[in-house]
């Protein structure tokens, strides 16, 4: 990202905050932590306090049910937290957003319009968002960070309008790690100078085991010393080979980052041990519902 444009981007983000009423943080629910824009929350916790902010967990069909719900329950103790799934025709969390937005608006009866800003990094699903609450396509969406451009400006009902923002992040190597980066799909896999550095941590997070079953590639090779081993054998098996049969490790490198980027690799960040007092609640919660369940049967 140029100079410029960072300056440009992070001059929509502010527009963005200035201009709306509820502040709807997108978060991929596969790291919530690793998505959540700290200096953004710390800005509007300091300069605009007045403001109302929504965490969306997006994305939650990519994750065990357990984990959504597990962190919802943690970072509802901070902002009004939703589990959403971004889909035209099955979406996941789409009526209770909206109440909460509808609920959020009614305490705003000062307001003739009532807006609604959508923050967040880059290929967390901002866009997919704001078309699953408007149920149609209004926005461009891609399984690559900066589709969007600019500030897109969208009905919702007669009251509430949603703004779209570009997904806004330091440069690579300011502050988060490169690899943190490449995970979120900030930076595209062809823009990196060297993929095969990124892929040791990207085996970690999915897990050895997972990673080697996802690719269908020897279980001997759990016990790997250098990632490169991995990476050829990847190659191998993909067909990815050079002049005299010579695996293209760089090659298979992109190919993990893109599978991973476009939810094609499967992993999740999971959330901190539950207390003993989560646990007792959580079941007690669970027989509630059982009970429920047979009294309607």
């Amino acid at each position: 990202m140029s100079k410029g444009t960072s300056k440009r981007i992070w001059g929509e983000l502010y527009k963005v905050i200035d201009s709306s009423d509820i502040l709807l943080q997108v978060l991929d629910v596969r790291d919530p932590l690793g998505t959540r824009c700290y200096f953004l929350e710390k800005f509007v916790a300091k300069e605009k306090p007045f403001k109302h902010v929504v965490l969306v967990l997006n994305k939650c069909d990519l994750v065990p049910k357990w984990v959504t719900l597990r962190w919802v329950s943690l970072l509802s103790k901070e902002y009004p937290t939703v589990a959403f799934r971004s889909s035209l025709h099955r979406p996941f969390g789409k009526k209770s957003l909206i109440g909460l937005l509808r609920q959020f608006a009614d305490g705003l009866k000062n307001r003739k319009n009532v807006t609604v800003g959508l923050v967040g990094y880059p290929n967390v699903g901002k866009s997919s968002v704001i078309n699953t609450l408007r149920g149609k396509k209004v926005c461009n969406v891609a399984p690559i960070p900066g589709e969007t451009k600019v500030w897109q400006y969208v009905d919702l009902t007669k009251r509430l309008y949603l703004l779209d923002c570009p997904g806004v992040v330091k440069e690579v190597g300011e502050g988060d790690a490169d690899v943190a980066k490449v995970v979120k799909g900030v930076v595209r896999a062809e823009k990196l100078a060297d993929p095969c550095e990124y892929i040791d941590a990207i085996i970690k997070l999915v897990g050895v085991e997972k990673f080697l079953q996802h690719y269908k590639l020897p279980a001997a090779l759990a016990g790997y010393a250098d990632a490169l081993e991995v990476l050829e054998a990847l190659a191998q098996k993909l067909g990815l080979l050079g002049k005299g049969g010579e695996p293209l490790s760089a090659q298979a490198a992109v190919r993990v980052i893109f599978d991973l980027q476009r939810a094609k690799l499967p992993y999740f960040c999971a959330p901190p041990a539950e207390s003993a007092e989560d646990v007792a609640a959580a079941l007690q919660a669970r027989q509630l519902q059982e009970i429920a369940a047979a009294s309607k049967a």
